[in-house]
């Protein structure tokens, strides 16, 4: 092993003692089992919270609703905290986080997600159907928790808006902005 890997193991271990879990870059299926295996373990390992720090883009509805559904079978609250940006199918995490908090200089884009479908014309129209089904009660769970109305989640995605911190607080999607000498309640203690 070389001293860089050693540091790099280091780093995750002092990130997993004070149950943090990063989840940046382009989030593929990959990625998201690995934040799996972390969040999954940290519930077992102890009742405290887990802070979950994200930068991060995905477009796939599969990989945001395996993070929601984890989220959601776990024990401890989890309470997100958006250091950069979260955009596409990720924003599905700020409905289920307990505590949800974004830096001054963060922002969300709201999104739709990809897709591509093969077979027969009748079987993509099945699961065109399908998709469309998912992605409405997706929506939905967004509108619930952020008190907006389904239509303006659905515009809001169709059309790739952004939202500044102020933003997405007044929208309903994060709790707090964090400032100069704040923790938004996600330090360790």
């Amino acid at each position: 092993m070389s001293e860089g890997e050693g540091l790099g193991q280091d780093m995750q271990a002092a990130m997993f003692a004070r149950r943090l879990v990063m989840l940046s870059g382009v989030v593929d299926q990959a990625r998201a089992g690995d934040v799996v295996t972390s969040l999954l373990s940290l519930d077992a390992l102890g009742d405290e919270a887990i802070q979950l720090r994200v930068d991060a883009h995905c477009d796939s509805l599969d990989v945001a609703l395996l993070l929601m559904d984890t989220i959601d079978a776990l024990g401890v609250d989890v309470r997100v905290a958006c250091s950069g940006t979260i955009s596409g199918t990720l924003v599905g995490l700020l409905a289920v986080a307990g505590e949800r908090v974004m830096s001054p200089h963060a922002r969300i884009r709201l999104c739709e997600p990809a897709g591509s479908f093969e077979g027969r014309a009748s079987e993509i129209a099945v699961q065109l159907a399908h998709e469309e089904a998912r992605l409405t009660a997706f929506q939905a769970r967004l509108a619930v928790r952020t008190g907006q109305p389904l239509e303006h989640i659905e515009a809001d995605m169709q059309a790739g808006r952004y939202l500044t911190a102020t933003q997405a607080q007044a929208y309903g999607l994060v709790d707090a902005v964090l400032g100069a000498g704040t923790t938004g309640g996600l330090a360790p203690k």
